[in-house]
């Protein structure tokens, strides 16, 4: 257990959690120009900032979402908070609760966005051939 809270590990783990957030973020964030593109192109009407604004919108919901999630997930689970700066033993459900907020309800939900993220089939020879 020691080994896993070693500070390099927890470098290496923050590192990888980084790189993943960026490739998922950078995923989503290059779909929108298409997408922009893709309703112009339909419609005629340039609406860029609409769907920038609806992107952004969904994006700091599900931030939201996430920190409410968590907070659920802890309550439920028992998680008693540090006050004072005093140590507390945790119940080892709250334990269980900590590891499912930090790394099983996380990875399930980039599942489902990965999953989401396949059905996407507008590329550039899409575009190109509505444009035609």
């Amino acid at each position: 257990m020691v080994a896993l809270l070693s500070l390099p590990s927890i470098w290496w783990r923050g590192a990888v959690n980084g790189l993943a957030a960026a490739g998922t973020t950078l995923l989503s964030i290059s779909m929108l120009p298409d997408i922009m593109e893709y309703d112009r192109i339909k419609t005629g009407l340039r609406r860029e900032g609409i769907f920038s604004g609806i992107y952004t919108i969904v994006e700091k919901l599900g931030f939201a979402l996430g920190a409410a999630i968590t907070g659920a997930v802890l309550s439920f689970s028992g998680y008693i908070p540090t006050t004072g700066g005093r140590l507390v033993d945790q119940p080892s459900l709250a334990i269980s609760g900590l590891y499912a907020g930090a790394s099983i309800i996380p990875a399930l939900l980039i599942c489902i966005s990965m999953g989401l993220m396949l059905l996407y089939r507008l590329d550039e020879k899409a575009l190109r051939a509505m444009r035609q």
